[in-house]
């Protein structure tokens, strides 16, 4: 009688446990393991141990062995995200500054300045600023409030 094994699996963030018998093929591991965890057939696989380093998988695993399955990223992909955490570590915040009226002042300033309320008419809003933009992506972000 073939030995039962267990074969935990992680992957996006759950466990899921494959009982495999001695002799299995590896291709049937991986084909049931990628079923169960719907993962896309299009998508390539890295098999991990707890320390990230690959492993090969086979039915002659230890019995209740960690395997975390990881999406393989093409290089471009991984640039890509790379570049992505840089940007977005970088502050690149503009200080606005909105002129006020001689006067009185007409409007509230909210969240650094960053926000404009209207105090003299609640009907009517507006934002007036200046800035030059020499080069660079530039990205905005309106909120609406419900009145």
């Amino acid at each position: 009688m073939a030995e039962k094994k267990t074969f935990n699996f992680y992957y996006d963030l759950c466990c899921q446990k494959l009982i495999v018998y001695e002799g299995t093929k590896s291709d049937e591991i991986k084909s049931t393991i990628r079923e169960l965890l719907e993962i896309p057939e299009d998508k390539k696989v890295n098999y991990l141990d707890k320390e990230g380093n690959p492993i090969v998988i086979s039915s002659s695993m230890p019995n209740n062995i960690n395997i975390y399955a990881q999406i393989k990223k093409t290089f471009t992909e991984q640039y890509f995200e790379q570049n992505q955490d840089i940007s977005n570590n970088q502050e690149k915040t503009i200080e606005w500054f909105w002129t006020e009226e001689e006067g009185e002042k007409a409007y509230e300033l909210k969240n650094n300045n960053k926000t404009v309320t209207h105090t003299s008419s609640s009907c009517s809003s507006f934002c007036k600023g200046n800035l030059i933009m020499n080069s660079g992506e530039y990205y905005y972000t309106i909120f609406f409030e419900p009145l």
